[in-house]
């Protein structure tokens, strides 16, 4: 049986604190709307917020320099061309 495929590429590099750790924000529990929200979402759609939330912690290795590493990539990739192949594959960021 021919299927549809959802691939998810991600790199991120989120700086740690003095101390080693993750920004507070992303070690504080999440709030009682937050909590209510999550509770009507899919598991996709939970690990797309937060994918989207690391993302938006993340940055650039060495930016600015030589050196740079591009290390904020979030793409989502469905690709429909096994079941359909007149169907192109789609690429999103997320």
């Amino acid at each position: 049986m021919k299927m549809a495929y959802e691939r998810i590429n991600i790199q991120l590099a989120v700086k740690l604190d003095g101390r080693g750790k993750l920004p507070i924000e992303l070690r504080q529990k999440p709030t009682q709307d937050e909590l209510t929200a999550i509770a009507n979402m899919t598991y996709a759609q939970i690990v797309l917020v937060m994918i989207r939330k690391l993302k938006n912690f993340s940055e650039k290795i060495n930016k600015g320099k030589d050196n740079e590493e591009m290390t904020v990539i979030a793409r989502r990739h469905t690709c429909n061309h096994d079941v359909s192949p007149s169907t192109p594959c789609v690429e999103e960021e997320i």
